[in-house]
């Protein structure tokens, strides 16, 4: 199947059966919402299979910010500058089951989602249960950014004031570490795997690196304790690098370059 669908810019969703493609405008500013002149988002069903089409629906003249898909239904979540409603359409006709008022805040809690989901506010964590939407436990923490771990014990959390990490069950602060700041990934996340949490830090020994400041290079800490592992120096590293983990490698962007180190 190929097919060139209206709208400048697309999210797509794909389950089992069904494959639901969302086209939409750039509704985030005055001056976007006045060049779109109040062009809706369109939402296209597709069989899997066969790429029939299945079902089209046309939404209102806002932006989609999220597209979920479980148990057997697609969560269409819209805005414009605040949150607006998520709309939850039958997978297979497209009708619309239900419209979430003020739902696109959390896309992932919808009929037939399940798991859990961490939440954060300008002063909390939450630990959200996706079946009921209700929350398991609240975490103050001051602008958060969070990862839970590989293996569901933890969550890492960062601030601009530190790095730590948190009990996944009850939200229990196990470490916290306020002389390094986090690496984070590419979407403003802390990153993390199922050993280790990467940071921004000074030398060993030396004081501490605030939030946006070069530092001396990355330090690897233990997921479970925040202990120090090893540290290596890096050119440019600032807390806002990007980086990512994987195979005993970490790769950072800094300054438009891109190195890679491997741990001893």
């Amino acid at each position: 199947m190929s097919w060139s669908p209206d709208g400048d810019s697309t999210l797509l969703a794909v389950t089992r059966r069904t494959v639901c493609l969302v086209t939409f405008a750039e509704y985030d500013t005055s001056w976007a919402r006045r060049t779109n002149q109040g062009q809706p988002w369109r939402a296209y069903g597709f069989d899997l299979p066969t790429g029939a089409p299945l079902w089209f629906r046309r939404g209102s003249a806002a932006q989609v910010t999220a597209l979920n898909a479980a148990g057997g239904r697609f969560a269409l979540a819209s805005a414009t500058e605040t949150f607006g409603p998520l709309y939850v359409l039958h997978e297979r006709s497209g009708e619309e089951e239900s419209s979430i008022s003020d739902g696109s805040a959390t896309p992932e809690v919808h009929p037939g989602a399940r798991g859990t989901h961490y939440y954060t506010t300008q002063t909390s964590v939450r630990r959200v249960n996706l079946a009921t939407g209700k929350a398991s436990w609240t975490r103050p923490l001051e602008y958060a950014r969070v990862a839970p771990l590989a293996g569901g014990e933890l969550v890492v959390a960062a601030t601009a004031d530190g790095l730590g990490a948190l009990d996944a069950a009850g939200g229990d602060r196990r470490w916290w570490r306020d002389d390094v700041r986090a690496l984070t990934t590419t979407d403003g996340r802390p990153l993390a795997d199922a050993t280790a949490v990467y940071a921004t830090g000074p030398r060993p020994g030396d004081s501490a690196v605030s939030e946006g400041t070069s530092a001396w290079g990355i330090h690897v800490l233990a997921a479970d304790t925040g202990r120090l592992l090893w540290a290596v120096p890096v050119d440019g590293l600032t807390t806002l690098s990007y980086a990512a983990a994987g195979d005993g490698l970490i790769h950072v962007c800094t300054s438009a370059t891109l190195q890679t180190f491997r741990g001893p």
